[in-house]
């Protein structure tokens, strides 16, 4: 750096020493004022640069113009590495520098400048090519960090001293304060792109969602709005609706609603979700909007608005309308469905319960031929048959209907295995098949649960292995796992060495009418196993199915029960023909109304007998009026009756004078639970389904008049029944002769009370024992199971 000081040039000789003085700090402010002005020019050249670049660029050519430094390069510190920005002087220079041990990473490490005077026969680090004389690093800072270097260098003719130093530190503090400057601005401009970026993220994404949304301020006018909300408005750009509010587009009841609903977001700071109202869209249609309303708050957490969304579910609203309506419309089928089974039921169930009772009366009464009385059996069984089919119509319908119902009571679980293992056993003797029962004995005896329905499962699984099985065994494995609290998981297998299902057919054996093919060949309704499963899972079960073709199947039965350990299990007692009334005080008269003949009929051929005066009504009216002159004992009454049905004939008997205390008992043909429990809120003393079974009749009927029967089983008919044995006529040599197989028949069949399988067994002897046939049909007649039991094992 020159400065022109020719004009005060004086003689060194005429100068006193004090003026030299003078002059040399005259000679020294000029400099630095100098040094100040072009450090100026340079802040102002690089204040108003915002690229990097320029400002490296402007920093070093003015060093080497302003300054008159030879070479002067400008490196930004990038990841440990310097990166060139700019230089001037050198031939060819490093654009990057890794870190070594060199004065500039000496510099940065140190974060101060570094000056060598003079560096001897030394290349430039920058430009091998140039010989370095001295040298000058000084770094560049934000705040306390270095993020580059301003590196003068220069040759033999000049060599740079601590003046340099403060000189370039001046640069280089200016150009710190001029590339902070740039790097916040290109902060500032990332974030704003990045603003923008986002803002046309969300933009787009507001207005592409099929909902309205929108933002409203304090007083209630939207401040955002997206595409959906623009039309609903009917407008054509959101930006139409900004400084608007809902009294500008909506009915005012509406628009007053919704604002009401705001200000009320607004001041409780509590939001509004999911609630459902009406809207009105630009062209007047009516619709239905699920809205949701939050406030909005600033950063002093005071709200200054709300954010809402608003889901049009007109559709889903004309979806559930035409749900409801289906599902009433439904309901009413199923009404119509429950309707006319009550109906079928009762119309089939009464000339049932004539078939099924007159045929065993007449079964009873002896001069039949044998085919006659075969013929007799077979009506009889195909009664019974369509009976089963119509209860299991009847059952799955009450299933689907959800109309089924779970009765639990406390029963003898191993007893009723028992009672299953001796109801099959005559048609496993048919068959040849063997039949084991086994029972662990960890499984609790008396249990609570639905005593009906786990008997109906397992009557239904056997009865399908012994259809199945032609050959080989069948096997009834119960085992159980205690969970808790006495309950217990009951597992019931069913083991047959039967024909097998494919696992085709497996996917459907537990559907509504769905038979394999073995099970269409051996006949069937297909609902045993639908039922079954449905029962299972009502009982909180299943049941499940392992089985492959020609070597047999498992079906397992599981379920929930609970253990009953304070009851005692107790047996079912034998049932004998009743004979009569023990300690009779008169005659009961006993009315029985029903507008069907053949049904009165029945039930008096089974009560006269015995020794009740059986009177016979139409109809309920003339049940009242026979009630008025007669009072009789008790009352049997029909429930669906012309004229006068059997719950308005029960309420005008109630009425009358002694007529609350007249026991009456409910008929009906209905099958359906819940119409039991109806008729018995009215005032019924009991309740018979039909077709009406011989010992249900007599049980109830002493239940309501307080009576105990006297049995054909008497000690003296025992002893006229033994001295008949004895007697010179009685066949015993036929007796004896009957074939094994076909006594233990008999046998199995009178254990289990099954009179049909016993009539069967009995016709098979008729050809070679004429005489013990007649004797043991005469005792089958009468039900005289004992007396059969002791000619069978030829004891008196």
């Amino acid at each position: 750096m020159t400065n022109d000081v020719s004009h005060m040039a004086v003689s060194e000789k005429g100068i006193e020493p004090g003026e030299t003085r003078y002059f040399e700090l005259y000679q020294s402010a000029q400099h630095q004022i100098n040094e100040l002005l072009l450090l100026d020019r340079l802040r102002s050249a690089i204040a108003r640069q915002l690229d990097l670049k320029s400002i490296a660029k402007i920093v070093t050519e003015s060093t080497v113009v302003l300054f008159g430094y030879p070479m002067v390069s400008l490196y930004l510190l990038e990841n440990d590495v310097l990166v060139l920005q700019n230089q001037v002087g050198y031939t060819t220079v490093r654009e990057r520098i890794k870190k070594t041990n060199g004065s500039e990473w000496a510099a940065i490490k140190a974060k101060k400048s570094v000056l060598n005077r003079k560096v001897s026969k030394r290349e430039s680090e920058l430009d091998p090519s140039v010989p370095v004389c001295s040298k000058i690093v000084v770094p560049l800072f934000d705040q306390h960090t270095v993020t580059g270097l301003l590196i003068v260098e220069t040759m033999a003719d000049r060599v740079l001293s601590a003046s340099d130093l403060n000189l370039l530190e001046a640069i280089g503090e200016n150009a710190s304060n001029a590339i902070w400057r740039a790097r916040i601005y290109s902060e500032i401009l990332a974030t704003r792109e990045a603003l923008d970026k986002e803002r046309r993220l969300l933009r787009t994404v507001i207005d592409n969602i099929p909902d309205q949304i929108f933002a409203r301020d304090r007083n209630c006018r939207f401040t955002l709005s997206n595409l959906k909300d623009a039309e609903k408005m009917g407008v054509s750009d959101p930006s139409q609706l900004i400084g608007k509010c809902d009294h500008d587009f909506f009915p005012p009841d509406l628009a007053t609603k919704y604002v009401e609903d705001d200000l009320r977001v607004m001041e409780s700071g509590e939001p509004l979700a999911n609630i459902v109202e009406k809207m009105v869209d630009a062209d007047g249609n009516e619709g239905w909007n699920m809205t949701t309303k939050v406030p909005l708050r600033d950063n002093q957490d005071q709200v200054i608005g709300l954010v809402g969304i608003a889901r049009d579910i007109t559709q889903q609203k004309k979806d559930a309308q035409a749900l409801e309506e289906a599902k009433l419309q439904a309901e009413e089928a199923n009404k119509a469905k429950s309707t006319f089974l009550a109906n079928m039921s009762h119309e089939i169930r009464t000339p049932l319960n004539a078939i099924l009772g007159f045929s065993q009366l007449l079964l009873r009464e002896p001069g039949f031929t044998e085919q006659q009385r075969h013929q007799l059996m077979t009506i009889h069984k195909s009664g019974e048959h369509l009976l089963q089919l119509i209860n299991d119509i009847l059952e799955i319908s009450k299933i689907e209907a959800g109309r089924a119902t779970i009765n639990q009571s406390t029963f003898d679980l191993h007893g009723m295995l028992q009672d299953l293992k001796s109801m099959f056993q005559v048609r496993l003797d048919e068959k040849g098949l063997v039949f084991e029962l086994i029972i662990e004995d960890r499984v609790p005896q008396t249990i609570v649960s639905d005593e009906s329905k786990i008997r109906q499962i397992l009557i239904n699984l056997i009865g399908n292995a012994v259809k199945f099985t032609k050959h080989g065994q069948i096997r009834c494995i119960v085992d159980a796992k205690y969970c808790d609290n006495d309950e217990w998981n009951l597992m019931f297998q069913v083991e047959d060495s039967g024909i097998g299902i494919t696992a085709e057919d497996i996917q459907t054996l537990f559907q509504v009418f769905q038979q394999a093919p073995g099970g269409i060949k051996e006949g069937g309704s297909g609902l045993g196993l639908a039922i079954s499963q449905r029962f299972a899972k009502m009982l909180g079960g299943q049941i499940s199915v392992a089985s492959e073709p020609g070597v047999g199947s498992c079906f397992t039965l599981e379920i929930k029960v609970r253990e009953d350990k304070s009851a005692q299990p107790g047996r079912k007692t034998p049932r004998h023909k009743i004979s009569g009334i023990k300690d009779s005080k008169g005659t009961y008269r006993i009315l029985v109304v029903d507008d069907v003949k053949e049904s009165r009929e029945l039930i008096a051929s089974l009560l006269t007998p015995v020794g009740f005066d059986v009177i016979e009504a139409s109809d309920g009216r003339e049940a009242v009026d026979i009630w008025n002159k007669m009072h009789p004992h008790l009352i049997i009454m029909d429930i669906r009756m012309p004229v006068m049905n059997g719950l308005e004939a029960t309420v005008k008997i109630r009425e009358k004078n002694g007529g609350k205390a007249v026991p009456i008992i409910a008929a009906t043909a209905s099958a359906f639970e819940e119409e039991k429990q109806t008729i018995l809120s009215t005032g019924m003393n009991g309740y018979l389904r039909k077709p009406i079974q011989e010992q249900d009749l007599f049980d109830l009927v002493a239940q309501c008049l307080g009576i105990e029967y006297t049995y054909h089983s008497s000690e003296k008919r025992r002893e006229e029944f033994a001295l008949g044995m004895n007697s010179p006529e009685f066949p015993a040599d036929e007796f004896n002769s009957i074939p094994d197989e076909i006594r233990a028949k008999m046998i199995s069949a009178c254990v289990s009370a099954d009179l049909d399988s016993l009539f069967d067994a009995v016709e098979q002897i008729i050809p070679k024992y004429p005489h013990a046939a007649a004797k043991l049909q005469e005792l089958a007649d009468k039900l005289q199971y004992d007396d059969v039991l002791s000619l069978l094992h030829g004891r008196s």
